[in-house]
């Protein structure tokens, strides 16, 4: 299913459902965080390098906190960020990034 998913996932995003869903699975994974890490600190996940030209920052997301925590951007130290809607700009960007693939 992984591997379906990951294989459709431009056309499965571009959907008019996807967005319900993003935010079903995102309340599912705040409220799974909740019950293993009642009071988790300021975790955040390290994502890469900022795609921002000359930018020294480092990107990473932050873990929900709480059931209906509600969306979540992604930022780089720096400052810049990306909204949901922009998360799978983000992921070409990164990867060409990590191809060493300038625009």
């Amino acid at each position: 299913m992984a591997r379906f998913l990951t294989l459709h996932l431009e056309w499965l995003t571009g959907q008019h459902p996807a967005v319900e869903l993003a935010d079903e699975l995102e309340v599912l994974v705040a409220e799974l965080r909740q019950t293993i890490d009642p009071e988790p600190d300021q975790l955040r996940t390290h994502i890469g390098q900022c795609i921002v030209d000359n930018c020294p920052g480092t990107i990473s997301v932050p873990a929900p906190r709480g059931a209906g925590a509600g969306r979540s951007s992604i930022t780089c130290s720096s400052g810049h960020s990306w909204e949901v809607c922009e998360w799978l700009s983000l992921r070409k960007l990164m990867e060409r990034q990590r191809k060493g693939v300038h625009a």
